[in-house]
């Protein structure tokens, strides 16, 4: 699909940019299991062998591993988004001094049924994004799905048109069809 990217006009805009490059033409080496399996076998892959911007911080969900703990309590605390009385958490930030960074959520649609869509899941992986984006320059949705996403145009009617307002709002999504995956 043909969408908005970040302009390369600042260091940031041009992380962000092969970020999502990146991610597109990444997959991670067996299926996940979960969202967690997810966004340490392909978001923390990806982003480990990434050559970052000067100054910038990393802070991602520890997942059990004690050295992010620490930066994972700050960054929660300053950088999630509070809504209606809720608390959005992103999964993982990229910090810069003198700005907002980036964030980004990763969700994984299992789709056990034949025939099924992650309708559910889908919908609110761009909540979540449009939620990290009150407090971030920019925000990265990465959609794993187990099967393949309808095909027939009446399907996408609207992608395009939710493309280019997402890339206005500076969000981003990046879809990995996890189908051809073994366990």
């Amino acid at each position: 699909m043909d969408r908005p990217l970040p302009e390369p006009t600042s260091p940031l805009a041009a992380f962000c940019r092969e970020l999502i490059l990146r991610l597109e033409s990444h997959s991670p080496a067996i299926l996940p299991t979960d969202e967690a399996a997810l966004e340490i076998g392909m978001l923390w892959t990806t982003v480990d062998a990434m050559d970052k911007p000067e100054g910038i911080d990393i802070r991602r969900h520890p997942w059990r591993r004690r050295e992010f703990e620490q930066g994972w309590a700050t960054a929660k605390a300053e950088h999630c988004a509070d809504v209606f009385g809720t608390r959005h958490t992103a999964d993982m930030y990229f910090l810069i001094p003198k700005g907002r960074g980036i964030s980004v959520d990763v969700k994984l649609a299992k789709m056990r049924r034949k025939n099924t869509m992650p309708n559910v899941e889908l919908q609110t992986l761009i909540g979540q994004c449009f939620l990290s984006k009150l407090r971030h320059d920019y925000a990265v949705g990465l959609f794993g799905h187990y099967r393949p996403l309808r095909v027939p145009p009446k399907w996408h009617r609207d992608t395009v048109a939710l493309a280019a307002a997402l890339g206005r709002n500076r969000i981003y999504l990046v879809f990995k069809d996890l189908s051809g995956l073994t366990r």
